[in-house]
């Protein structure tokens, strides 16, 4: 009926400009892809150097695609509900613009990987350059050069729809891409249905004053193993993260306070005593 995993937790100020702690429920993650992209020449000595040679053109397509983005960029319902939920905490001009999409979305898609990175990724296929190869000398021209990059694929672009996009884009300067591995967006959650409303009044019961908003989780978790016997994943972690936590996380002495694990305790509890008695009853302790 519903499955619990890691994925948002509860932050302060999700988004510049809105204050407060807030408890982001992923309702779906992107999907993941690694790819190397090659180009080749006959190589060559330093001194005399060709035009179009592998690094070359390998940077020029890094910076083009660096400088305009590939990929569909699109409010998806999540997006727009979390938007929704988020806009009362924010100041005027800025619930202005997050609660009236319809306008001013065209405008929050260009200014919004300035205002948060974070959000802005939750919008489109995101692509990262990551590692890079070339020549084993400095004064030696390369016959093979490569860059490898990350993708987080968005439902709504698809995996393989995202690869064929930037497999012609390489095509255009000279480049063969490679896809080393390749996996899918998982099935959102309904947001309107039982397992979410349950989580959304647990939060309210075991955090009080805390916000509670939808959320498309950009990294992964191993709630994506189970989608095909599971239609409600929700990737949650019931803590409060401070700002050292979040800057430590997947770093150095990355590390969690003994105080907010009681917190996690009462919200498990809660949700299982719920799923005892079984999802469609009105609170989760009745």
């Amino acid at each position: 009926a519903m499955l619990c995993d890691e994925g948002g937790g509860i932050i302060s100020e999700p988004i510049a400009g809105i204050p407060g702690q807030f408890a982001m429920v992923g309702v779906f993650e992107k999907g993941y892809g690694d790819v190397r992209f090659v180009a080749r020449s006959k190589g060559g000595h330093s001194s005399a150097p060709p035009k179009n040679s592998p690094i070359p053109r390998l940077a020029r397509f890094v910076a083009a695609v660096e400088k305009k983005t590939p990929f569909r960029v699109r409010f998806s319902p999540e997006v727009t509900a979390m938007f929704s939920r988020l806009a009362p905490y924010a100041g005027f001009g800025l619930r202005y613009v997050l609660g009236n999409l319809w306008l001013f979305g065209p405008v929050l898609k260009r200014l919004l990987p300035a205002i948060s990175p974070q959000a802005a990724a939750m919008l489109q296929t995101t692509i990262a350059f990551t590692m890079q190869r070339g020549s084993d000398g400095y004064n030696v021209i390369p016959q093979e050069a490569s860059v490898c990059a990350n993708l987080r694929f968005i439902p709504h672009q698809g995996t393989d729809e995202s690869l064929q996009v930037l497999e012609r884009l390489a095509k255009r300067y000279g480049l063969e891409m490679e896809v080393l591995y390749k996996g899918y967006p998982s099935k959102p959650v309904d947001i309107e249905g039982a397992p979410f409303k349950l989580t959304e009044r647990t939060i309210r019961e075991c955090f009080p004053g805390v916000g509670v908003s939808p959320y498309v989780v950009t990294g992964g978790t191993d709630a994506r193993f189970y989608g095909e016997v599971c239609d409600n994943c929700i990737r949650f972690s019931p803590v409060m993260y401070g700002p050292e936590q979040m800057a430590g996380m997947h770093g150095l002495d990355e590390n969690i306070a003994c105080a907010v694990l009681p917190g996690a305790v009462d919200y498990y509890k809660r949700i299982i005593r719920a799923q005892e008695g079984g999802l469609e009853q009105k609170g989760p302790n009745s």
